[in-house]
């Protein structure tokens, strides 16, 4: 993150999993794509974080039967 001039705030968030700080820090969302990958957060569970929902939840309102 350093190699990148990350800020602190910014870096915390990364650590943190903030998604929804990240999106509003300004993170560009192919670059959070790719941090939710390689830390095992795929697009609905970064979805599901951002609504306040479980995992479940934000299942729930997808037409996506067994989505991951």
């Amino acid at each position: 993150m350093a190699r990148f001039g990350l800020t602190d705030a910014e870096k915390e968030l990364i650590r943190r999993r903030d998604f929804q700080g990240l999106i509003d820090a300004g993170m560009n969302i192919y670059s959070m794509l790719k941090v939710g990958s390689a830390t095992g957060n795929g697009l609905y569970k970064m979805g599901a974080q951002m609504r306040g929902e479980t995992y479940e939840q934000f299942l729930a309102t997808r037409n996506i039967s067994g989505a991951t």
